[in-house]
């Protein structure tokens, strides 16, 4: 009874975090609920694939240093795949930060920068100093635009910078006006 129990729950629980999950070719289709996040979801894929080779279809998941990151969305039908499709992988390019306009000598104090990301300090941005005049980045080749925070005594939102970019482009931050 003790293990009937046991089992009884734990389907509850995963009907209740993932919603529905439905498998056909090597696919694994379901919906999440509030509270799960990416974590979560490459850990079902992999579980339900039988594999840690596998893409999501939309590319709501990526891994990067940490773990598993996105942002799913509740009620959204996920696909995750076994193997890899190059349809869904993006290549990455490299582009070059110049902060020199604010620098100190350029612009006193001199401004600190986060450049990339949805927010401050995401892990798919990078922080330039106030003297970088040469930062490699790396960035998917289809990067459009990108967010920036300034720092003067705390972070506060910059300018977006607009692309497109391709590779071994140098990207001038503009100079920050703090006033």
């Amino acid at each position: 009874m003790r293990n009937f129990l046991f089992l009884a729950f734990s389907l509850l629980v995963k009907s209740a975090t993932a919603g529905t999950c439905k498998s056909v070719d090597n696919c694994v289709t379901f919906s999440v609920g509030s509270g799960t996040g990416c974590a979560w979801m490459c850990e079902h894929c992999a579980n339900e694939l039988g594999t840690n080779n596998y893409y999501f279809t939309d590319g709501v998941c990526s891994y990067a240093p940490g773990g598993c990151v996105g942002n799913p969305q509740v009620g959204v039908d996920y696909t995750c795949c076994a193997g890899t499709i190059n349809k869904f992988v993006k290549d990455d390019i490299v582009v070059f930060i110049d902060n020199t306009p604010n620098s100190p000598s350029n612009n006193p104090p001199g401004f600190n920068q986060w450049v990339g990301g949805e927010y401050k300090g995401d892990p798919a941005g990078t922080k330039v100093d106030k003297t970088d005049t040469h930062l490699a980045y790396k960035l998917p080749e289809d990067t459009t635009s990108l967010l920036t925070w300034y720092y003067n005594w705390g972070w506060y939102s910059g300018q977006e910078l607009n692309g497109p970019w391709k590779n071994g482009d140098i990207i001038t931050l503009p100079p920050v006006s703090a006033n």
